[in-house]
């Protein structure tokens, strides 16, 4: 379950590379780079043991994107490495999965919907309403690029918009990303709510699992959905990157 969960998360970074030509293979780290936008923009390894290679992996952050974030994949019981890699911790996501058949369908809220990004004026909206909600910047050239192949929506409470949230197909599972709602709009259970229509759609869909990477705001929502949690994700940026 943990390859699978994290060969969904990479498979969308590399899936953005592909279609700006922004991929790259160095000294074994793979690349997703697009100067345009603040995602997806990491650099991770999965063949070698990266502490080996500190200092390889910073030179070729400083050479491609100096905000450029390398994630790493743990095991629960393992501690963050930013004293060893002598970077700085940016954010810790737990990686979490949820096998459908365990799933007991539930009624959801009517007055939330989600609305499917169809053009550019809708991708430009998603843009807007994920900074909003995360804090930094996914072009919306890249929504817009790639809509066909990821299912991105807008997430409709009542008669506003009040968040995003991504959903990627990938080998009869489906990964949850980018769920975020405006902060007007927290507390309500809108997150929950959406995550249960979400649900709802892939066990009817017949897909097997869903996957998904949650932060500590997140964490108790899904857990109460029935997701597992698999492993840790830590991204670690240079020092004297802002």
């Amino acid at each position: 379950m943990k390859e699978e969960n994290i060969n969904n998360l990479t498979s969308l970074w590399t899936l953005v590379g592909n279609a700006f030509d922004a991929n790259q293979l160095v000294e074994g780290f793979q690349i997703v780079n697009i100067s345009f936008s603040e995602w997806p923009n990491r650099i991770w390894d999965f063949r070698h043991t990266t502490c080996n290679r500190k200092e390889t992996l910073k030179e070729i952050i400083r050479k491609t994107n100096p905000h450029m974030i390398f994630s790493e994949w743990k095991e629960l019981s393992e501690k963050d490495q930013a004293t060893v890699y002598d970077m700085r911790l940016k954010s810790l996501q737990i990686g979490m999965s949820l096998h459908l058949e365990e799933y007991n369908a539930l009624q959801t809220n009517s007055q939330i919907s989600l609305v499917r990004i169809e053009n550019a004026t809708d991708a430009k909206l998603w843009s807007h309403l994920f900074q909003q909600s995360f804090g930094y910047f996914i072009s919306e050239m890249i929504i817009d690029k790639i809509k066909d192949q990821v299912a991105f929506y807008n997430i409709k409470y009542d008669n506003d918009f009040a968040g995003t949230v991504a959903i990627y197909e990938l080998d009869n599972s489906i990964g949850v990303h980018s769920l975020g709602i405006l902060e007007e709009f927290r507390k309500k259970g809108i997150a929950e709510i959406v995550m249960k229509m979400i649900l709802s759609d892939a066990q009817k869909g017949g897909f097997d699992c869903v996957h998904l990477q949650s932060s500590s705001m997140g964490l108790n929502v899904y857990k109460k959905l029935g997701f597992e949690e698999i492993f840790k994700m830590y991204n670690y940026v240079l020092n004297d990157s802002l």
